[in-house]
């Protein structure tokens, strides 16, 4: 995460950040979207465990974010 708040404070309010990789948790997601992220994707656990996986992921990160 220390890498992804260094690039943050790098580019300006025209860019986007993407949260990309070790996404494994809801509160991985979560990380990433209060660093700054636009988008997280979640595709390694998707296809290593399960693509069920993705609906227990937003949930935890929607409740980490309120």
């Amino acid at each position: 995460m220390a890498i992804a708040t260094l690039m943050k404070q790098e580019f300006d309010a025209t860019r986007s950040l993407s949260g990309i990789g070790g996404v494994e948790t809801g509160r991985d997601a979560a990380e990433f979207l209060l660093l700054g992220a636009s988008t997280v994707q979640v595709y390694g656990s998707q296809t290593i465990a399960d693509s069920r996986c993705v609906e227990p992921v937003l949930s935890c990160a929607a409740d980490s974010l309120l």
